[in-house]
C-alpha cells in the first residue's frame, strides 16, 4: 500500500508537466522508467499508463478566485479598443486627499546675508581686477611696439669714445694679463709710468690719441651723410621721445644712450635784433664779469631808441631770409619744417 501511495505521487508529479498524453506505441524513457518500476512493485502497470495518458487541464472544482489588477487592466484595454475610443477613462481624482503646498523659502539671517553680500563683492573686486591686469597687459604690449618702432626709427649711429694719452700707456701695460691680480697690477704700473712720462713722450701719446679720435670723428660723420637730412631729423625726433620715456626710471643711464645727432647740415636758428646788438657790444666787454656785462649790455639797448634799434632789426629780417632759404634745402619746401623751433 505504501508503494502504491509513492508511486502514485511521483506520476502526479510528472502529470502536471505533460501537455500532451504520452503515446504507449513509442515508449519514451520516463515512461519506460516508470514500467520498468512497477515490474518490480506490486502496482499494476496499467494504472502507471493511465496516469501518463491524462491529459492536463487548467479547469477544477475550487471556488472562483477574484482578479488581480494586471488583468483588471487588461480587460479594460480590450474592451477601449473594441469601443474604438483607444484611449482609457482618465482617472477621477481621489476626492479627500488636499494639494501639496509649495515649500515657502526659507528667509535668511542677517549673519548669511552679510556672507552673501561679502562674496559678491569679492566676485565683483576680483573680476574688475582681472579687467585692469588685462588692460594693463595690452598697454605694456603696445607699449614695447612703441619703443622698438621708436629704436629702429633713432637709427644706430658708430659708437664715438673721446680716447685720451692714458689709455695707450695703460693698454701698453695691460698686454698679456691673465687674471684679475696681473689686471690690477698693470693698472697701477700703467698710471705711474703715465706720470712719470717727459713732454716729448707725452707729446707721443696726444699725438696717438689725436689721430685716434679724429678717425671716429671722420665714421661718424661719413655715417651722418650715407642719410638724408629728413631721416636724421626723424632719428632725433625718435630719440627724443626715447629719453622722455626712459627718463622717467632711468637707473641704467639709458637716456644717455639715445643723445640727439649732431648734423651740421642743418641750418642755425634765427637771431632777434636784441642777439645781434649783444654780440657787437660783448666785444668791448673784456675783463668784465659775465652778468655785470649781460646787466650793462640790457640797459643800453633800453635806452636806444626806435631809430638806432632799426639798424639790428634789418640784420634779424636777413637772418630769417637766410634761415628760410637754407631749410628749404635741409627740411624741403614744408612750412612747418621750415619754421624754426
Amino acid at each position: 500500500m505504501v508503494g502504491s501511495r509513492v508511486t502514485f505521487r511521483f506520476a502526479a508529479a510528472f502529470r502536471g508537466r505533460a501537455t500532451r498524453p504520452y503515446s504507449t506505441a513509442q515508449p519514451r524513457p520516463l515512461q519506460s522508467l516508470l514500467l520498468a518500476a512497477a515490474k518490480t512493485s506490486r502496482i499494476a502497470p496499467h494504472a502507471i499508463r493511465a496516469s501518463l495518458t491524462t491529459t492536463r487541464t487548467y479547469a477544477d472544482d475550487s471556488a472562483a478566485v477574484e482578479p488581480t489588477p494586471t488583468v483588471k487592466r487588461a480587460v479594460k484595454r480590450d474592451a477601449s479598443k473594441k469601443t474604438g475610443t483607444g484611449k482609457s477613462t482618465p482617472k477621477a481624482k481621489k476626492a479627500g486627499i488636499p494639494k501639496r503646498k509649495k515649500r515657502a523659502k526659507k528667509e535668511l539671517s542677517e549673519e548669511a546675508k552679510l556672507r552673501l553680500a561679502a562674496k559678491a563683492e569679492q566676485a565683483q573686486l576680483r573680476k574688475k581686477t582681472q579687467k585692469e591686469k588685462a588692460k594693463l597687459r595690452l598697454q605694456k604690449k603696445k607699449d614695447v611696439q612703441k619703443i622698438k618702432d621708436l629704436k629702429e626709427a633713432a637709427l644706430s649711429p658708430p659708437v664715438v669714445k673721446q680716447i685720451r694719452a692714458r689709455h695707450f700707456v695703460l693698454k701698453e701695460h695691460l698686454q698679456g694679463a691673465k687674471n684679475k691680480e696681473e689686471l690690477k697690477g698693470g693698472l697701477s704700473e700703467g698710471h705711474k709710468a703715465f706720470d712719470s712720462l717727459t713732454p716729448s713722450e707725452r707729446e707721443h701719446y696726444n699725438h696717438l690719441a689725436n689721430e685716434s679720435n679724429q678717425k671716429q670723428a671722420e665714421e661718424l660723420d661719413a655715417w651722418l651723410r650715407s642719410h638724408t637730412p629728413q631721416q636724421i631729423r626723424r632719428a632725433n625726433l625718435a630719440r627724443n621721445a626715447l629719453r622722455r620715456i626712459y627718463g622717467e626710471d632711468d637707473k641704467n643711464k639709458r637716456s644717455q644712450k639715445w643723445a640727439p645727432l649732431s648734423d651740421d647740415r642743418k641750418p642755425k636758428g634765427t637771431r632777434s635784433a636784441y642777439t645781434f646788438f649783444f654780440a657787437e657790444r660783448f666785444k668791448d666787454m673784456a675783463g668784465i664779469k659775465p652778468m655785470e656785462a649781460a646787466q650793462l649790455i640790457a640797459n643800453e639797448w633800453n635806452a636806444l631808441t626806435e631809430s638806432e634799434k632799426q639798424k639790428y632789426v634789418d640784420m634779424q629780417k636777413a637772418d630769417r631770409v637766410r634761415y628760410v632759404a637754407e631749410s628749404k634745402d635741409f627740411y624741403g619746401s614744408t612750412k612747418s619744417e621750415a619754421t624754426p623751433a
